[in-house]
């Protein structure tokens, strides 16, 4: 059933469409980095309860970007590197 006020209202004008866009890019890629945390956080804690064993790497970012069984963790590079970023300033 459709509302005869609804057919009243302007059309959104391309700017507005554009900036609809641009916020849902931006929720997106928000989301997006919240996963990765999340991911990232559950594979340090794997790694930290002794599940997952260091293998010789230094950092734990060096053993996620070098575990070929286990991609679908965090499979981005950007991420370890913000991670890496991250351990440095708590050093």
């Amino acid at each position: 059933m459709l509302n005869s006020d609804h057919a009243n209202f302007p059309r959104a004008s391309f700017i507005r469409r554009l900036g609809a866009m641009a916020y849902d890019s931006m929720l997106a890629v928000a989301v997006y980095m919240c996963a990765g945390a999340l991911g990232f956080g559950v594979f340090f804690a794997l790694q930290s309860s002794g599940l997952i064993a260091m293998n010789g790497h230094e950092h734990v970012s060096d053993l996620l970007n070098n575990t070929p069984h286990l991609p679908w963790i965090l499979p981005t590079l950007d991420s370890a590197l913000c991670w890496r970023i991250l351990c440095h300033i708590l050093e």
